[in-house]
C-alpha cells in the first residue's frame, strides 16, 4: 500500500521546482523540513483505522509528524542569518510605519524622476527621508522609540540613509536624470543593507 511523506503536507516536487526563486534562508528551511518529512513515511489510512494493538506505535508517529510541522516557523527564524534586534511592540510598530512611509516616498521619487519633475523629487526626498525627516520619534515614549533599541551599526545605516537622501535632493535639483538615479542608489542601498543585516521578529 502506498505511503505519504509527512501526510503529503509537503510537496517536495513543488519545492524543488521553486528553489531557484526562493530566498536562501527560506530555501534552507524548506529543505530542512523536506528532509525531516521524508525520513518518516506513514500510511494515512492507518491513521483513520487505528486498531487497538497498533495505537502505541501509530500515535508517536503522528505526534512526531505534527511536531515537525509546528517547528517550521522556529526553524525559519533560526535559518535567518540576520541579527535579531529586540524591541517592544510599540517601537516595532513605529519602525514598521516609518519604513512603509520611506517605501512610499521612494516610489513617489522614482515617479517624479520619470516625469522629469526634479524639484518635486528633491522635495520629497528631503522632507520625507532626508536629514529634515530625522527625529520623528523624538517626543515619543521611550518604549516607542526604535532608535533606543538599535545596535550602533544599525543606527549608523539609518543615519547614512537620511544623509544620502539629502545628498540626492541636491543632485536632483540639477536636472540630470542619470546622476539623480545614481545618487538615489545610495538611499536604496542603505535600505537594502539594513534589511539584509537586521530583523525585529
Amino acid at each position: 500500500m502506498a505511503t505519504w511523506s509527512c501526510i503529503k503536507l509537503i510537496d517536495t516536487e513543488a519545492i524543488h521546482a521553486r528553489q531557484d526563486r526562493l530566498p536562501n534562508a527560506r530555501q534552507a528551511v524548506l529543505e530542512t523540513v523536506t528532509v525531516q518529512a521524508i525520513t518518516t513515511t506513514i500510511n494515512p489510512f492507518n491513521l483513520l483505522k487505528v486498531a487497538p494493538m497498533k495505537t502505541s506505535r501509530t500515535l508517536p508517529i503522528l505526534l512526531a509528524t505534527l511536531a515537525t510541522i509546528a517547528s517550521a516557523p522556529l526553524q525559519a527564524a533560526e535559518a535567518d542569518g540576520r541579527q535579531r534586534v529586540e524591541m517592544p511592540v510599540e517601537a516595532r510598530a513605529e519602525l514598521r510605519a516609518e519604513m512603509l512611509d520611506f517605501q512610499a516616498a521612494v516610489h513617489s521619487i522614482v515617479g517624479a524622476l520619470a516625469e522629469q519633475q526634479f524639484a518635486k523629487a528633491a522635495d520629497i526626498a528631503e522632507k520625507q527621508i532626508g536629514v529634515s525627516a530625522m527625529g520623528r520619534h523624538r517626543n515619543a515614549p521611550a518604549g516607542a522609540r526604535p532608535g533606543v533599541f538599535m545596535p550602533n551599526d544599525m543606527h549608523a545605516i539609518a543615519r547614512s540613509m537620511h544623509t544620502a537622501a539629502s545628498d540626492f535632493a541636491k543632485v536632483a535639483r540639477n536636472g540630470d536624470t542619470t546622476k539623480a538615479l545614481a545618487s538615489l542608489q545610495a538611499v536604496t542601498g542603505a535600505c537594502v543593507a539594513c534589511h539584509h543585516g537586521y530583523r525585529t521578529q
